[in-house]
């Protein structure tokens, strides 16, 4: 009876620290990501400058161990990006980027933005 007693404190306590270890992942403390460019139902011309605010995170190469940005638009495929501003040529058209937080394993850090914005004349 013992035993089965103190088995059973031992998984209630290990689901205890498995789930503040999930809390802690989805919900990161002074971590923080904004869209400052373009403004969200801008109009913009092209090549469109996209520049990101990263708050309590180091932004560069994964192999060096530092954060970086998974980047989507329009619902495509992510692409990862290692600097807070870049530019490119897009199709004249509403368009939505989403920016996501990864660590150096690819992993979310829980922090997301979106912003949809209106390209005003064709790509060149």
């Amino acid at each position: 009876m013992f035993r089965i007693g103190a088995a059973l404190l031992l998984a209630a306590g290990l689901l205890v620290v498995v789930q503040l270890v999930r809390q802690s992942q989805q919900q990161p403390a002074g971590l923080s990501l904004s869209v400052e460019s373009p403004a969200s139902g801008g109009m913009v011309s092209n090549p469109v400058r996209f520049a990101f605010k990263v708050g309590g995170a180091r932004l560069g190469a994964p192999e060096q161990g530092l954060d970086h940005l998974h980047i989507s638009l329009d619902g495509g495929p992510e692409v990862g990006v290692y600097q807070d501003a870049f530019s490119a040529p897009l199709p004249a058209g509403q368009h939505t980027v989403v920016a996501e937080l990864a660590d150096a394993l690819h992993d979310s850090l829980g922090v997301s933005a979106r912003v949809t914005f209106t390209v005003t004349e064709p790509a060149r």
